[in-house]
């Protein structure tokens, strides 16, 4: 996790479609499959959008989509600079303050970047978790929307 901020959402959707994924012709399986890349890449687009710029935009072009080489229908959004979640999330008190906001599978994780103290001196400047939530009810419906034909 130092490395970035790693998505990794388990979803009934996808655990159903993973399941069934022998009923499904090789046709319906590389619609679904681009589905899921075209909108993970645009969450990254979005993530992007959203991200402060910073002296040197690295943020920024450190988001990318990388498929996962360990598991069908499946790639990581990933932001690669050591810093994004601090971003992300805020530090200190900061980050205590966004992380009640937030969707509890995302929680724990954004939890280590607070303390019990108030200190913290970077705000939350949320760019990669409202991108996800923008985004990935859609993209649901679009692959409930291809299974049905």
């Amino acid at each position: 996790m130092a490395d970035g901020i790693f998505f990794e959402k388990q979803n009934a959707i996808f655990d159903k479609l993973k399941k069934d994924l022998e009923k499904y012709s090789e046709d319906l399986v590389k619609e679904i499959d681009a589905e899921i890349f075209a909108s993970a890449e645009d969450m990254a687009t979005r993530a992007k959008q959203l991200a402060p710029a910073g002296p040197n935009g690295r943020l920024r072009a450190s988001i990318n989509v990388e498929p996962d080489p360990n598991a069908k229908l499946s790639y990581d959004l990933v932001a690669r600079v050591r810093y994004a979640a601090y971003v992300e999330f805020g530090t200190g008190g900061f980050a205590q303050e966004y992380t009640a906001t937030i969707d509890p599978e995302w929680e724990e994780y954004a939890a280590s970047f607070k303390t019990n103290r108030p200190g913290g001196h970077t705000p939350a400047q949320p760019f990669f978790y409202p991108a996800v939530r923008e985004i990935f009810p859609q993209m649901v419906k679009r692959i409930e929307n291809i299974i049905k034909g």
